[in-house]
């Protein structure tokens, strides 16, 4: 990378309980899972640059934990370019999304978290 500075994100993907069982005897649901999770991603931040021809760095961890279908969980980790290389291979940053401040302020409510100052 070319004199580059970028930084990385995380994200975790799960699906829900109803569906999983699936997922444990089709191991291939899988794959394609991370391909939907990549999507996503580069979706989302394709609108946010404004510029559907660039695209993000993604690596993504399948990880299933639990051994019988009850507890059987599949999700993925992600690391993901906090922002999008262009065709020429250059890197361009991306402001952190953050969440405005009503919904922060109602995911913490509704989860009993204390306030948290978060500059923009």
């Amino acid at each position: 990378m070319r004199n580059a500075l970028w930084s990385l994100l995380s994200y975790v993907f799960s699906i829900p309980k109803i569906l999983r069982t699936y997922f444990r005897y089709n191991r291939k649901l899988l794959s394609r899972l991370s391909r939907c999770a990549y999507e996503t991603v580069k979706e989302m931040m394709q609108a946010v640059m404004e510029d559907n021809t660039v695209t993000p760095g993604m690596i993504v961890a399948i990880q299933t934990f639990g051994s019988s279908d009850i507890h059987w969980h599949p999700h993925l980790h992600c690391l993901v370019t906090n922002g999008c290389f262009d065709k020429d291979g250059r890197f361009h940053p991306m402001e952190i999304l953050l969440p405005a401040d009503e919904e922060l302020t109602h995911y913490q409510e509704t989860h009993h978290y204390p306030p948290v100052n978060m500059k923009r």
